[in-house]
């Protein structure tokens, strides 16, 4: 371990520590610790540490300390395997950069007209975070300038580099004929993907961050063997013997993902399925109604839900055993997050048993096996959310803010501030939780009501 720990020690520019000191950053995550050293000093780096490690942070602050504001064409390509993640990055870029002045990040990715990503990039832009699709449509329309790239970043390398993306991302970087730095990102770093990763890597810094060094998540792991019940009988039984507040449910299959919703859907639960090829708005829709807890049950692939940062997840369910270690791992990584507590259960039938073998042989530890066999579904204790999300088309564009909308809801609608939940404003629209008790007050409010003058329209989010 270095004996860096704190980001003063580190050689940033004033405006990056005024941000750091401004969000209460002081002490370095292992991670940054390890990394930011050497990739400050111009050093490529492939690095191993888990979700929630601070690998975002220890990539982005190289870039930030040597960006030329004054110079409006893209200077760090940062490519994620999907939609979300990619906007989740730009989103701490811009939260990093906005201390600094005019500094534009512009995220690129599909489900999203692409004539949008042209016109902002006529306006320039120092960052560009995407996904490999939309990143090759804009530079074979000759819409992308990398002549003045530094810097190229792989975050979820595993995925990055599989056989999905590797000849996506090699096209790409082939288009850099700059010195450019490089650094790669994952939670997790099989050998072959290791072995591909070092084509693109100069005498990299290679850093592992191992267990001992991060605070292991504290989750309780389950693996049920359905035995004559069907995997979709053993999930519903399971969903109203352990009651989760919030669940994601994990299929290999994307026609897993349908038959699981419809199925839970028909039985009452509050359930929706992400889908690959769902626009980027109505997916968008979808993650924030969840992370309101205005959604009880999230039904994904490992594609689909990669990039996800769902803070209190209490309950994963693998309706599928992963086919992959690593997606796995990846999984069970959404509950647990920071110093709570979550718990993973995995189904599995007799055809699965190589699978769950597999996982239980890379990890050294056995699954707490247990018989669904026993357990019944009970309608009576499928429950609904505690909040109703509500959509007001008014956003940032219309200077509202989140302040603007609890005042509108306790002061002028009289709702208790406790019945107010997660508040996100996006460019053109708002988005509120609130008590399903208090949701039609609320809406009444808003119906007859003004925010900051302005009238709003306003829906439940279903």
């Amino acid at each position: 371990m270095s004996s860096f720990s704190s980001f003063s020690s580190l050689p940033l520019n004033q405006s990056i520590a005024d941000v750091l000191e401004r969000r209460s950053f002081h002490q370095m995550t292992p991670v940054q610790q390890e990394t930011l050293p050497h990739s400050l000093d111009g050093r490529d780096v492939l690095a191993k540490a888990r979700t929630g490690s601070g690998k975002t942070l220890a990539f982005l602050l190289p870039v930030f300390n040597k960006l030329e504001l004054n110079q409006y064409s893209p200077q760090a390509i940062i490519l994620c395997p999907t939609r979300e993640l990619a906007e989740q990055v730009a989103q701490e870029a811009r939260v990093v950069g906005q201390v600094m002045g005019n500094v534009k990040v512009l995220a690129v990715y599909g489900g999203v007209p692409i004539r949008h990503h042209i016109q902002s990039l006529e306006h320039g832009a120092h960052i560009i975070v995407g996904t490999p699709g939309r990143v090759k449509d804009l530079l074979a329309r000759q819409q992308l300038d990398f002549s003045q790239i530094t810097f190229r970043v792989l975050d979820e390398v595993d995925r990055m580099l599989d056989l999905g993306f590797h000849d996506d991302v090699a096209e790409i970087f082939s288009a850099i004929t700059t010195p450019v730095q490089t650094l790669m990102f994952s939670a997790t770093l099989p050998a072959a993907v290791e072995t591909l990763a070092s084509r693109f890597l100069r005498q990299p810094l290679k850093c592992e961050i191992s267990a001992p060094e991060l605070a292991q998540p504290q989750i309780s792991e389950v693996a049920y063997h359905v035995g004559t019940l069907s995997k979709l009988q053993a999930l519903k039984a399971l969903l109203t013997t352990c009651q989760p507040t919030s669940a994601i449910i994990f299929c290999n299959r994307r026609i897993h993902v349908a038959e699981v919703v419809d199925e839970l859907s028909n039985a009452g639960f509050s359930v929706q399925g992400l889908d690959g090829g769902m626009e980027q708005a109505k997916r968008n829709e979808v993650i924030i109604r969840f992370s309101a807890k205005a959604l009880q049950i999230l039904v994904a692939t490992d594609v689909a839900a990669r990039g996800l940062d769902i803070e209190q997840v209490d309950h994963v369910f693998n309706y599928s055993v992963s086919e992959e270690v690593e997606s796995h791992i990846h999984r069970i990584g959404r509950t647990a997050r920071g110093d709570a507590e979550g718990t993973a259960i995995t189904l599995y039938d007799d055809n699965e048993l190589a699978h769950l073998n597999k996982i239980e042989a890379f990890r050294e530890k056995q699954f707490v096996k247990k018989s669904a066999q026993s357990l019944t579904f009970q309608p009576k204790n499928v429950s609904q959310p505690a909040y109703t999300c509500l959509v007001l088309s008014a956003g940032k564009k219309s200077k509202i803010r989140p302040g603007d909308i609890v005042g509108a809801l306790t002061n002028d609608a009289a709702i208790q501030a406790d019945d107010i939940g997660n508040i996100k404003v996006v460019s053109n629209a708002s988005y509120v939780a609130v008590k399903t008790r208090s949701a039609k007050r609320a809406m009444a409010h808003f119906r007859e009501g003004k925010i900051k003058g302005k009238k709003v329209r306003c829906k439940k989010l279903t």
